[in-house]
Protein backbone atom coordinates (compact mmCIF):
# COMPACT_ATOMS: atom_id res chain seq x y z
CA UNK A 1 0.00 0.00 0.00
CA UNK A 2 1.30 3.36 -1.24
CA UNK A 3 1.63 6.00 1.40
CA UNK A 4 1.71 8.92 -0.90
CA UNK A 5 -0.86 11.46 -0.34
CA UNK A 6 -3.68 11.98 -3.00
CA UNK A 7 -5.40 15.17 -4.09
CA UNK A 8 -8.88 14.90 -4.82
CA UNK A 9 -9.50 15.07 -8.76
CA UNK A 10 -11.43 18.49 -8.78
CA UNK A 11 -8.29 20.34 -7.35
CA UNK A 12 -5.90 18.69 -9.51
CA UNK A 13 -7.82 19.20 -12.71
CA UNK A 14 -7.72 23.33 -11.77
CA UNK A 15 -4.12 23.46 -11.01
CA UNK A 16 -3.60 21.35 -14.29
CA UNK A 17 -5.51 24.23 -16.18
CA UNK A 18 -3.69 26.89 -14.42
CA UNK A 19 -0.11 25.27 -15.38
CA UNK A 20 -1.30 24.16 -18.72
CA UNK A 21 -2.41 28.28 -19.62
CA UNK A 22 0.88 29.13 -18.82
CA UNK A 23 3.06 26.30 -20.40
CA UNK A 24 1.73 26.11 -23.72
CA UNK A 25 2.75 29.29 -24.73
CA UNK A 26 5.92 28.20 -25.28
CA UNK A 27 5.24 24.97 -26.43
CA UNK A 28 5.48 23.29 -30.52
CA UNK A 29 2.30 23.54 -32.45
CA UNK A 30 0.49 20.05 -33.36
CA UNK A 31 -0.86 20.00 -37.10
CA UNK A 32 -4.25 21.44 -35.97
CA UNK A 33 -2.83 24.25 -34.55
CA UNK A 34 -3.33 23.18 -31.14
CA UNK A 35 -0.09 23.43 -28.51
CA UNK A 36 1.66 19.97 -28.37
CA UNK A 37 0.56 19.90 -24.48
CA UNK A 38 -1.59 17.10 -22.45
CA UNK A 39 -2.93 16.20 -19.18
CA UNK A 40 -1.74 12.81 -18.71
CA UNK A 41 -1.32 10.22 -15.56
CA UNK A 42 -4.32 9.26 -13.56
CA UNK A 43 -5.78 11.82 -14.04
CA UNK A 44 -6.49 11.65 -17.56
CA UNK A 45 -7.75 7.68 -16.82
CA UNK A 46 -10.04 9.66 -15.04
CA UNK A 47 -9.59 8.97 -11.22
CA UNK A 48 -11.41 10.60 -8.74
CA UNK A 49 -8.53 10.92 -6.58
CA UNK A 50 -5.07 11.42 -8.04
CA UNK A 51 -0.92 11.36 -7.14
CA UNK A 52 0.82 13.89 -8.99
CA UNK A 53 -0.03 15.61 -12.51
CA UNK A 54 2.00 14.59 -15.32
CA UNK A 55 2.55 16.72 -18.23
CA UNK A 56 3.74 16.09 -21.57
CA UNK A 57 4.57 18.66 -24.02
CA UNK A 58 6.77 19.18 -26.93
CA UNK A 59 9.11 22.60 -26.14
CA UNK A 60 8.98 24.98 -28.66
CA UNK A 61 13.20 25.80 -29.39
CA UNK A 62 13.78 28.67 -30.85
CA UNK A 63 17.66 29.85 -31.98
CA UNK A 64 18.46 33.49 -30.10
CA UNK A 65 21.68 35.58 -30.41
CA UNK A 66 24.08 33.86 -28.37
CA UNK A 67 25.46 35.96 -25.16
CA UNK A 68 27.90 38.34 -26.67
CA UNK A 69 31.34 38.66 -24.52
CA UNK A 70 32.89 42.00 -23.48
CA UNK A 71 34.19 42.38 -27.71
CA UNK A 72 30.45 42.80 -28.59
CA UNK A 73 27.84 40.57 -30.87
CA UNK A 74 29.37 37.13 -31.34
CA UNK A 75 27.10 36.58 -34.76
CA UNK A 76 25.79 33.48 -33.59
CA UNK A 77 22.58 31.84 -32.42
CA UNK A 78 22.10 29.35 -29.33
CA UNK A 79 18.56 27.00 -29.11
CA UNK A 80 16.30 28.70 -26.73
CA UNK A 81 13.70 26.39 -25.30
CA UNK A 82 10.86 27.84 -24.54
CA UNK A 83 8.99 26.22 -21.75
CA UNK A 84 12.11 25.95 -20.19
CA UNK A 85 12.23 29.45 -20.22
CA UNK A 86 8.50 29.70 -19.09
CA UNK A 87 9.06 27.71 -16.01
CA UNK A 88 12.12 29.02 -14.93
CA UNK A 89 9.64 32.28 -14.33
CA UNK A 90 7.17 29.87 -12.50
CA UNK A 91 10.06 28.79 -10.22
CA UNK A 92 11.15 32.84 -9.44
CA UNK A 93 7.80 33.86 -8.70
CA UNK A 94 6.81 30.69 -6.38
CA UNK A 95 4.35 29.02 -8.58
CA UNK A 96 6.37 25.71 -9.00
CA UNK A 97 9.55 24.69 -6.98
CA UNK A 98 11.97 21.57 -7.48
CA UNK A 99 10.85 18.07 -5.93
CA UNK A 100 13.16 15.59 -4.79
CA UNK A 101 12.80 11.97 -5.87
CA UNK A 102 12.78 8.98 -4.03
CA UNK A 103 16.62 9.14 -4.03
CA UNK A 104 16.29 12.50 -2.19
CA UNK A 105 17.66 14.55 -5.33
CA UNK A 106 16.17 17.26 -7.25
CA UNK A 107 15.31 15.76 -10.37
CA UNK A 108 15.43 18.88 -13.28
CA UNK A 109 16.75 17.49 -16.55
CA UNK A 110 15.95 18.40 -20.25
CA UNK A 111 13.07 15.96 -20.36
CA UNK A 112 12.22 14.81 -16.87
CA UNK A 113 11.37 17.76 -14.19
CA UNK A 114 9.81 16.93 -10.63
CA UNK A 115 7.96 19.51 -9.14
CA UNK A 116 5.64 21.03 -6.84
CA UNK A 117 2.64 23.40 -7.26
CA UNK A 118 3.42 25.54 -4.25
CA UNK A 119 0.25 27.29 -3.57
CA UNK A 120 -1.74 23.62 -3.78
CA UNK A 121 0.82 21.70 -2.85
CA UNK A 122 0.38 18.99 -5.59
CA UNK A 123 3.66 17.31 -7.41
CA UNK A 124 3.48 18.11 -11.10
CA UNK A 125 5.75 15.67 -13.17
CA UNK A 126 7.28 17.49 -16.48
CA UNK A 127 7.91 15.45 -19.73
CA UNK A 128 9.49 16.92 -22.22
CA UNK A 129 9.45 14.79 -25.60
CA UNK A 130 9.64 14.80 -29.80
CA UNK A 131 7.10 15.25 -32.28
CA UNK A 132 8.27 11.27 -33.45
CA UNK A 133 7.65 10.12 -29.73
CA UNK A 134 4.82 12.44 -28.88
CA UNK A 135 1.66 9.51 -29.22
CA UNK A 136 4.24 6.21 -27.83
CA UNK A 137 4.81 8.70 -25.34
CA UNK A 138 1.30 9.64 -24.63
CA UNK A 139 0.15 6.31 -24.00
CA UNK A 140 3.25 5.45 -21.84
CA UNK A 141 2.51 8.23 -19.78
CA UNK A 142 -0.99 8.15 -19.26
CA UNK A 143 -0.46 4.58 -17.99
CA UNK A 144 -2.02 2.39 -16.15
CA UNK A 145 1.48 0.65 -15.15
CA UNK A 146 -0.50 -2.46 -15.78
CA UNK A 147 -1.57 -1.12 -19.45
CA UNK A 148 1.84 -0.66 -20.52
CA UNK A 149 3.25 -3.68 -19.13
CA UNK A 150 0.47 -5.10 -20.88
CA UNK A 151 2.15 -3.21 -24.23
CA UNK A 152 5.36 -4.53 -23.39
CA UNK A 153 4.11 -7.96 -23.10
CA UNK A 154 2.25 -8.24 -26.25
CA UNK A 155 5.12 -6.38 -27.72
CA UNK A 156 7.81 -9.21 -26.45
CA UNK A 157 5.43 -12.02 -27.61
CA UNK A 158 6.30 -10.67 -31.57
CA UNK A 159 9.68 -10.25 -30.88
CA UNK A 160 9.91 -6.25 -30.44
CA UNK A 161 10.50 -4.04 -27.64
CA UNK A 162 8.27 -0.74 -26.80
CA UNK A 163 10.78 2.04 -27.07
CA UNK A 164 7.95 4.58 -26.13
CA UNK A 165 10.32 7.75 -25.25
CA UNK A 166 11.83 7.45 -29.03
CA UNK A 167 8.11 6.67 -30.52
CA UNK A 168 8.50 2.81 -31.95
CA UNK A 169 8.33 -0.72 -31.36
CA UNK A 170 12.13 -1.95 -32.37
CA UNK A 171 12.00 -5.67 -34.03
CA UNK A 172 14.76 -8.38 -33.64
CA UNK A 173 16.55 -7.55 -36.67
CA UNK A 174 16.28 -3.49 -35.70
CA UNK A 175 13.76 -2.36 -37.67
CA UNK A 176 11.30 0.47 -36.44
CA UNK A 177 7.34 0.34 -36.39
CA UNK A 178 7.06 3.40 -35.68
CA UNK A 179 3.54 4.37 -33.24
CA UNK A 180 1.67 7.02 -35.76
CA UNK A 181 -1.09 7.55 -32.90
CA UNK A 182 -2.53 6.68 -29.76
CA UNK A 183 -4.10 3.43 -31.38
CA UNK A 184 -1.05 2.33 -32.33
CA UNK A 185 0.70 1.74 -29.66
CA UNK A 186 -1.79 -1.57 -29.36
CA UNK A 187 -2.93 -2.58 -32.60
CA UNK A 188 0.32 -2.96 -33.81
CA UNK A 189 0.79 -5.35 -30.91
CA UNK A 190 -2.24 -6.86 -31.04
CA UNK A 191 -4.15 -5.55 -28.71
CA UNK A 192 -7.78 -3.82 -28.87
CA UNK A 193 -7.20 -0.20 -28.25
CA UNK A 194 -8.74 0.94 -24.91
CA UNK A 195 -9.54 4.84 -23.86
CA UNK A 196 -7.64 5.62 -21.09
CA UNK A 197 -10.41 5.25 -18.72
CA UNK A 198 -10.21 1.53 -19.29
CA UNK A 199 -6.47 1.44 -18.54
Amino acid sequence: MSDKAKFPRALALDVARVLCRMIERGCARMPDGKPALKVCGSLRRGKSEVGDIELVYIPRVDPVPEAADLLGDTGRTVPLNRVDEVLEILLAEGVLARRLNKLGRTAWGPENKLAVHVPSGVPVDLFATTADAWWSYIVCRTGSAESNTRISSAALRKGWRWHPTQGYFRGFMGQRHWIANEQDAFHLVGLPYKEPRER
